[in-house]
């Protein structure tokens, strides 16, 4: 893989909470509601850009088809790819040496979202013979790119509406896979990662209201 490792490990005992979850929004800077009732700005696509439930969005940034593959192998491989753009982020985020504002919670992210795609990548090649190598989805990439213009205030804000978008999009995905993953350990991880991420939306929601 092109990412740097920063090894931790994934645990999928995380408690496991029941969430509702809205539909993506459509322009960065749409008010949202929080659980507080509290407006609050929100990410959102870039016009034109595909959304989580886009099956070409979502296809694998290799190109081949998942269309044969059962739930629990095409899941493992779109997760992955949707892991491999959040990294591209936060990435970035920790290289930058002006980015104090957002730099503990990117360095969490990344350690978490690495752990966890190493966790997919190692599942794709023992339980289905897969060598898959996660990609970036461009509207990925357009975020990243679009964040690299940004500075101070304007980047740590834009920076915590893009995870939060993105934590929105896996949220949405993995509530789509559930009724059909079979396997039991994708399952436990699947719904461990809906845990962490509903609760880290939570906490993106309480930092976007009281910047």
């Amino acid at each position: 893989m092109t990412h740097a490792r920063r090894r931790s490990f994934f645990n999928p005992a995380l408690a496991i909470g029941a969430i509702s979850l809205a539909a993506a929004c459509s322009s960065r800077n749409t008010a949202v509601t929080d659980t507080t009732g509290a407006a609050v700005s929100t990410p959102t696509t870039t016009a034109g850009m595909p959304s989580a439930g886009d099956s070409g969005a979502m296809n694998g940034g290799s190109g081949r088809s998942t269309a044969k593959m059962d739930a629990n192998h095409e899941f493992l491989r779109k997760m992955s790819d949707h892991h491999r753009g959040l990294i591209q982020i936060v990435h970035q985020a920790v290289d930058r040496k002006d980015a104090a504002g957002v730099m503990a919670q990117a360095r969490e992210l990344d350690t978490e979202q690495d752990a966890e795609l190493d966790t997919m990548t190692i599942m794709l090649r023992q339980k289905f013979n897969d060598p898959y190598d996660p990609q970036v989805m461009p509207e990925h990439q357009a975020m990243a790119d679009s964040l690299k213009m940004l500075r101070g205030i304007a980047y740590d804000r834009a920076f915590r509406q893009d995870v939060f978008r993105h934590h929105q999009e896996a949220l949405s995905m993995i509530n789509e896979y559930l009724p059909r993953i079979t396997d039991p350990k994708i399952k436990s991880m699947a719904e461990a990662m809906r845990a962490v991420q509903t609760k880290q939306i939570g906490e993106m929601q309480h930092r976007l209201s009281h910047p």
